[in-house]
């Protein structure tokens, strides 16, 4: 099976209260989960994502800016570099009510996911470094064309036919 039905398994399976996700070829930080869980024990009332910037194998940091606090759909949709589905952190109660991977996606399905939560979750920033995603080259989902066209379709139909996202945003800026 695919990355989103093991993602999606193991939020099922897992009885934590909290939920963050770790791709086989990346790492976390020294101190990624605590930084994350800090906004949620700050806030007792926070009850959304809390996300960090990473670093490529080339040490470059992926989105750093300190004074940055909270992320809209807007901001995302216009510049998706802020989120990777190594840095975000969650309640796996709102990961089974609003979440869930679509497990038809096999391409894009982290950025699909996180367009959905953005709908109805407040997104914070823990200014911190939570990951390294190490990209290696010429792997098969790269080179595997008529899959990431295939892919694409499977992507634009998911957002285009999620009510909530509509509502959220004009539908003549998703089309």
């Amino acid at each position: 099976k695919e990355k989103s039905f093991s993602r999606n398994r193991g939020v099922k399976e897992c009885d934590a209260d909290l939920v963050c996700f770790l791709d086989s070829d990346d790492l976390l930080t020294e101190n990624s989960i605590e930084v994350r869980v800090k906004l949620f024990i700050e806030d007792l009332k926070f009850d959304g994502v809390s996300f960090g910037y990473r670093r490529d194998n080339s040490q470059k940091a992926i989105f750093n800016d300190k004074n940055f606090e909270k992320l809209s759909l807007e901001q995302y949709i216009k510049e998706n570099s802020y989120l990777h589905i190594n840095n975000i952190m969650l309640s796996r109660s709102n990961m089974l009510q609003y979440g869930m991977f679509n497990t038809k996606l096999t391409n894009r399905e982290d950025v699909e996911l996180f367009v959905r939560l953005l709908c109805p979750l407040e997104f914070r920033y823990c200014k911190q470094e939570t990951s390294i995603v190490r990209k290696l080259t010429n792997t098969s989902a790269q080179t595997n064309f008529s899959k990431i066209i295939e892919q694409k379709f499977l992507f634009s139909e998911a957002i285009e036919n999620n009510n909530k996202i509509s509502i959220k945003l004009d539908n003549s800026f998703i089309k």
